[in-house]
């Protein structure tokens, strides 16, 4: 699957059936370009739904973050799905919204997958985020979480949706990280001022600047390893 800089921007023509993991450590942009992948995706398809699965923050949290990185999405909020693992096992107060479902316990797998179920077959979403997918480590056994992992990638391709996993890199050991990136069909590695792309055959290379509302990519000039990335 090769992959270029437009083509890229275009989620719903190039990732529509497959995972993207969109992989960085803790400075990095992973969760910026999570942001805009969704606000481009929003503003270029006029009809197009998008399912946000929320692991750490309220609704309300995460439009703010949406603002926050100049993204207006509240045109597009009646296209905006929302799962929320966050809420009522912290105890706060909840607002009934037709557009969210609430999950009692982010360690169970099940609950969460009815909820998003919900949305892909009701609604027909055509794009999946789940931001982040550490946290699904974190409350459940890794082998579960993998699993629940591979079920995503599975729906993905039966119901042509594009699925995006975010993962904020050195809080799992080795195994899990190269688990993790297996379970998808290609990564999206974020790297200072890089954004790899990497998929099971080959890797395209950019140099990346978010400007506005936009997200400019030009090809960068480097020895880029495929291998090292995956390691």
């Amino acid at each position: 699957m090769e992959v270029n800089a437009d083509e890229f921007l275009n989620i719903k023509k190039k990732f529509s059936g497959k995972g993207l993991l969109v992989s960085g450590d803790i400075s990095s942009a992973v969760e910026r370009l999570c942001c805009f992948s969704v606000y481009h995706f929003l503003k270029h398809n006029k009809k197009e739904k998008v399912l946000w699965v929320s692991t750490d923050d309220p609704y309300s949290k995460v439009i703010r973050i949406f603002e926050e990185y100049g993204y207006d999405i509240k045109p597009y909020l009646n296209r905006f799905y929302f799962v929320d693992l966050i809420s009522l096992k912290s105890g706060a107060e909840i607002e009934e919204k037709p557009k969210v479902k609430y999950v009692q316990d982010p360690g169970n797998l099940t609950e969460l997958a009815l909820a998003i179920s919900e949305f892909i077959e009701d609604e027909k979403v055509n794009l999946v985020v789940i931001y982040f997918l550490n946290s699904l480590l974190i409350y459940n056994e890794i082998p579960r979480a993998l699993e629940f992992i591979r079920v995503m990638v599975a729906r993905a391709f039966d119901s042509k949706f594009a699925f995006l996993g975010a993962y904020i890199e050195g809080e799992h050991d080795h195994k899990s990280r190269t688990a993790i990136r297996l379970s998808m069909d290609a990564m999206a590695k974020m790297e200072n001022s890089h954004l790899h792309l990497i998929t099971s055959k080959s890797i395209s290379s950019f140099s990346f600047e978010f400007t506005k509302d936009q997200l400019k990519l030009t090809e960068a000039k480097g020895n880029f390893s495929r291998e090292k990335f995956l390691q």
